[in-house]
């Protein structure tokens, strides 16, 4: 297993990507794997052919993100914020008083950082649209139980397991109706010598 996590990890250092996080975890003798790679979007295909390769693939999920609206959103953004502060550069060059300097310098402070945090996410998200997001969960293989065909021994042995499980339970039910039999005697012998004596007695 531990093989198997570091030849992704090569996988992802040739794709051109890296390890974004990693855990594995011990139970017992086995060992899993959850490992998340950034690799290029263009490198995907060949990076999950390569790790498919490692094992049998029992799930597989690609997930994308259309981020194209946002894009265009913060592209927006960054125009119109462009567009002001050169605006504020002109009135600052125009500023006729210190109080209006000090304003202007203000404003256009404050919108500059607007901007540059804009800039930066743009460009995050630019990083996003170029790198894809591979999650791979590696589990040991389970191995096959052993199993024999049943031969001429297994199926006599069965059969006499059922033989001797049948006489036990005819030998237990014999137990349980001779004591009703027995009683059944003892009250059948009195009545039929009563019986015997009034037909007698009738004949006579």
């Amino acid at each position: 297993m531990r093989a198997d996590v570091g030849r992704v990890e090569a996988i992802t250092a040739s794709a051109g990507g890296w390890i974004a996080s990693e855990n594995v975890d011990s139970q017992g003798d086995a060992l899993f794997a959850d490992i998340t790679v950034r690799v290029p979007a263009a490198e995907l295909d060949g990076v999950m052919g390569q790790v498919a390769e490692l094992g049998t693939v029992t799930w597989r999920s690609v997930g994308t993100e259309d981020v194209t609206a946002q894009g265009i959103d913060l592209d927006a953004r960054i125009e119109a914020l462009r567009t002001s502060i050169t605006r504020l550069e002109e009135l600052l060059a125009q500023a006729a008083s210190t109080k209006d300097l000090i304003d202007i310098e203000g404003e256009l402070t404050t919108r500059q950082a607007e901007l540059d945090s804009l800039v930066a996410q743009r460009a995050a998200l630019s990083e996003a649209v170029a790198m894809s997001t591979l999650s791979v969960s590696l589990t040991p293989a389970a191995e096959a139980a052993e199993w024999t065909a049943p031969g001429f021994l297994a199926g006599l042995q069965s059969g006499w397991n059922v033989f001797v499980a049948l006489l036990a339970g005819l030998v237990t039910m014999a137990g349980f109706v001779l004591p009703f039999l027995a009683a059944l005697v003892v009250i059948a012998i009195p009545v039929g010598v009563i019986i015997l004596i009034l037909r007698r007695r009738a004949r006579g």
